[in-house]
């Protein structure tokens, strides 16, 4: 068993995208009252962040734009601005537009990313259900990200393509898991907001909810 990283790691939250699907930035979508923007830094602080940052260009937070070349990449294009500014880092990387995290679910993500994963991924974990959260921590990251950034095909520079190249730890979020908590509570953690009708249900859950229903959690996608 590995033991933990002695630095606590960076944070970084993916948003800035086009958001064509909701119509409007998911990051100034507010919930109870709080931007998701401020949510997401917030969580990857009380998560043990040492700094945090959000992918893009908003005032008043601390942000980390994309390079010029790497414009309109989608997620990518942020995890390399974060790798670019800070390499010698290990990052926790979020999506802006899962809002059902919560900071205790990232920390218990981050030590067993840290703690738990085979052996044989000893340099970053993600959840097998939803790629995100994501702990990066893998000396390859930067050339990786910059060879499928600067493929002819943009498809190729996805989430799973660099999940792939680098090897990293398919982590089972039922793992994580208290004994008590039911399906229902990761299906809720992990589900991502890309349309208005996915917000709303969120935001409005309906009063029944089947546990075999978990599994319907899909991969990040801008």
């Amino acid at each position: 068993m590995l033991m933990p990283r002695a630095i606590p790691p960076f944070g970084l939250l993916l948003c800035g995208g086009r958001s064509s699907r909701m119509g409007q930035d998911k990051a100034l979508l507010t919930l109870d009252g709080e931007r998701l923007l401020d949510r997401g830094l917030r969580l990857l602080r009380e998560a043990g962040c040492r700094q945090v940052w959000a992918a893009g260009d908003y005032a008043g937070v601390p942000c980390l734009p994309d390079a010029p070349a790497w414009q309109g990449r989608g997620p990518l294009a942020g995890i390399a601005a974060a790798l670019a500014y800070a390499p010698q880092a290990s990052w926790l990387v979020i999506p802006v537009d899962m809002p059902g995290l919560e900071s205790d679910f990232l920390r218990r993500f981050l030590q067993c990313a840290q703690q738990y994963h085979p052996q044989e991924y000893p340099q970053g974990a993600w959840m097998q259900e939803s790629q995100f959260p994501l702990w990066l921590d893998h000396p390859a990251a930067a050339s990786t990200l910059h060879r499928l950034l600067s493929a002819a095909d943009p498809r190729v520079a996805s989430v799973g393509a660099l999940l792939q190249a680098l090897a990293l730890a398919p982590l089972p979020a039922a793992a994580l898991l208290a004994a008590d908590q039911p399906a229902r509570a990761l299906c809720n953690t992990l589900c991502n907001t890309n349309t208005p009708a996915e917000w709303q249900q969120f935001c409005h859950p309906a009063a029944e909810f089947d546990d075999a229903a978990y599994g319907a959690v899909t991969p990040f996608a801008v």
